[in-house]
């Protein structure tokens, strides 16, 4: 039996191009777990990481470099997380696409070995399509191994993923899926939506965290009442393309106010738009910004704006909240359990330019609503987010699973 995936799935455009494709027979993975050496012999340079190693505890497989993902498992290592655990962590891809075949291969034929060495518990981050396609081949060779896995699904459109799938496909992965010891998800949402299409299943909610040292430092940044921020992807579901149509409605009524857009991902395509509305000078779009750039952009600015179609828990919502800038955002899916509107946040309308308009200029000109929902959501953090919090959460998490 063999299982087959298009590179093109698993790595993006350019395996495409190569007309690749990755064949994990699991025939050959238990040839594998009977002894490493035959994969030695048939060429592989893999004799660095066969080497004679402790049994690893928690294995963690996710992304890093940029995105959300990356960034929650960056605070689980600032929070301690993995060192107190013995965590070895697997690196699952990579930003550059010309990387993800040789980090998909190298960290596959790592956790083989890792397997084979033995582990208390595979700890899986995964999104929607590539991401969780790419997942496949961890939890696959995890099962054979009888490893207790435990997914971690980011997006709240999980369980839509999961129904949009050809009837083929749907069968394999629920069968799949049932065979985890437990789901983790950000949302109840979530959680429930999942419960009907896996009632015997285990499912933990576990919210984003936030590292409060990073994000609420005082540094003497003043706060500029005209500029606007928006931090994330540029792509049409996070809303920004509403967002330029928003600041159009506002130049049109003669309002001053900046937006300056930081983030990555079909950048050209959004300065176009700028262009095309002739708001140029009114709205800058820059680069990516992470850590302290980052955190200068909040506390220097008088919102966040976020007006996303879809949404999981937005680390960016999270660190404004911590860092006390004031958020207008729609309650897309998982924004639906942080936000509250007029009380820690102004919610706006999903795909509609114009209420969204309207609730920038609320927040501009209301400084005693600007200055409740600032002190509430940081109050919100502090009980919810912070990673001290989370930390304990998820350790109660895993010791429930290694305990089962």
């Amino acid at each position: 039996m063999a299982l087959r995936l298009p590179w093109a799935v698993i790595c993006g455009p350019y395996g495409a191009k190569a007309h690749l494709r990755v064949l994990i027979s699991v025939k050959n993975l238990f040839y594998l777990k009977g002894g490493i050496k035959n994969l030695i012999s048939s060429g592989a340079k893999i004799s660095p990481v066969v080497e004679p190693g402790p049994k690893a505890g928690i294995v963690i497989l996710g992304p890093s470099g940029l995105g959300g993902i990356a960034r929650v498992l960056r605070i689980w290592r600032e929070a301690g997380f993995l060192a107190e655990h013995k965590v070895k962590y697997l690196q699952s891809t990579a930003d550059s696409a010309l990387a993800k075949p040789a980090i998909l291969l190298k960290t596959f034929f790592e956790y083989l070995v890792i397997l084979l060495r033995g582990c208390d518990l595979v700890y899986i981050h995964c999104a929607v399509h590539r991401s969780f396609y790419r997942k496949i081949l961890f939890i696959y060779a995890g099962l054979l191994f009888r490893k207790r896995i435990v997914l971690h699904i980011h997006p709240n459109e999980f369980s839509t993923f999961i129904v949009d799938l050809k009837p083929w496909a749907k069968r394999f992965v629920h069968s799949l899926l049932e065979r985890i010891d437990a789901f983790v998800v950000l949302t109840d949402i979530l959680r429930d939506d999942l419960r009907r299409h896996f009632p015997n299943q285990t499912i933990f909610v576990l919210k984003n965290p936030v590292n409060l040292d990073e994000t609420a430092k005082d540094d003497g940044l003043k706060r500029e009442r005209d500029k606007i921020v928006y931090l994330g992807w540029y792509i049409r579901a996070k809303g920004v393309f509403d967002l330029v149509d928003a600041m159009e409605v506002l130049a049109n009524q003669g309002i001053r106010v900046r937006l300056c857009f930081y983030g990555t991902k079909q950048a050209g395509r959004l300065k176009d738009y700028v262009k095309s509305k002739g708001l140029c000078d009114r709205i800058t779009v820059n680069g990516w910004v992470s850590g302290a750039e980052k955190s200068e952009a909040l506390r220097t600015s008088s919102m966040l704006v976020l007006p996303s179609h879809s949404e999981g828990i937005p680390n960016v919502v999270l660190e404004a909240m911590a860092s006390m800038t004031p958020v207008v955002a729609t309650d897309a899916g998982g924004l639906k359990e942080v936000l509250r509107d007029g009380e820690n946040a102004i919610v706006a309308a999903i795909n509609n330019p114009l209420d969204l308009s309207s609730k920038i200029l609320r927040c501009l000109h209301n400084e005693e609503l600007r200055t409740r929902i600032t002190e509430n959501a940081y109050r919100d953090i502090l009980a919810n987010y912070h990673s001290e919090v989370i930390k304990r959460k998820l350790s109660g998490i895993v010791g429930t699973v290694l305990r089962s």
